[in-house]
């Protein structure tokens, strides 16, 4: 049994200790197309994904972060982390729907918004001081929710 030298590498780059480590970065996911998310192995959390057409990322190679201690590379098909004892699962969602959801958030947002206003008629002060809600309205990002 041979030993191999000290001075050769073992690892093909240095990072340094207090550096800025990215644990949760996947090389190589179609941005364009999807929008990624870890989702948390619990209850029944990847079924609820799944049902609002969520897809587990199939592995292309890269490693999930960086490298660690608890960093194995088992038998499992799909892309996932081990953290604190859990399991978190690379999913992504078709960029279609993300938009549709992201446009219906921001709907609730400015429905809650309007209602926060003084209707027409009405005094925008209140018992005392003054009510003003600013928004960034045209900074969505996904294009308008109404013709405002």
């Amino acid at each position: 049994m041979t030993r191999e030298s000290r001075d050769e590498p073992v690892h093909k780059t240095r990072t340094a200790v207090a550096s800025n480590r990215a644990p949760l970065t996947y090389r190589g996911l179609d941005r364009e197309n999807f929008e990624p998310r870890f989702v948390l192995d619990k209850d029944d959390r990847i079924a609820m994904f799944l049902e609002a057409g969520y897809e587990f990322v199939k592995p292309n190679g890269s490693s999930v972060g960086e490298k660690t201690v608890e960093t194995s590379s088992g038998l499992d098909s799909r892309v996932s982390k081990s953290t604190g004892g859990r399991k978190l699962y690379l999913m992504q969602l078709p960029m279609k729907f993300y938009k549709e959801d992201q446009l219906a958030k921001q709907k609730q947002i400015d429905e809650m918004e309007q209602s926060m206003r003084p209707r027409k008629g009405e005094s925008a002060e209140a018992d005392y001081g003054k009510v003003e809600i600013k928004t960034g309205k045209g900074t969505h990002l996904f294009g308008k929710l109404s013709d405002e």
